[in-house]
């Protein structure tokens, strides 16, 4: 797929994120730019309870289940975030992340992230309200 394609691709996928909800297209186009996609299989673990926290992941396609201490406290799926508590606080990963179906994220480093945060404070409003949220 060419670069201009994956890009609208992207772009349209990330627009249907409701954490972007407040996101213009050039936006979302520089965000898809700077992601790097990643797929699952179903099965995979995509992040380790306690594991480092490098990446931010935006749920493209598919369904994952998060679990603390081996118990399943919730599912993501389309359009749904997970991976922020580590990012947003500097401490390990609070839980695993386990692939449900086939998995499509978009990752976003921490520098990608902050640098987006920085130019959307609603975004990143929302983040850490989400953050506290699981800490809590």
């Amino acid at each position: 797929m060419n670069t201009w394609r994956r890009a609208n691709r992207l772009q349209q996928q990330l627009a249907r994120t409701p954490l972007l909800a407040s996101v213009g297209a050039g936006d979302l186009r520089r965000l898809a730019a700077e992601g790097r996609e990643r797929r699952y299989a179903e099965g995979d673990v995509v992040v380790h309870e306690g594991g480092a926290g490098g990446a931010f992941f935006i749920v493209l396609e598919g369904a994952a289940c998060v679990s603390i201490d081996g118990v399943i406290v919730r599912a993501v799926g389309t359009g749904d975030v997970f991976g922020e508590v580590a990012l947003l606080q500097g401490v390990p990963r609070s839980a695993t992340v386990v692939a449900a179906t086939d998995l499509d994220c978009l990752l976003l480093t921490s520098w990608n992230l902050a640098g987006f945060l920085v130019a959307h404070e609603a975004v990143a409003r929302a983040l850490r309200a989400q953050a506290l949220r699981y800490v809590a």
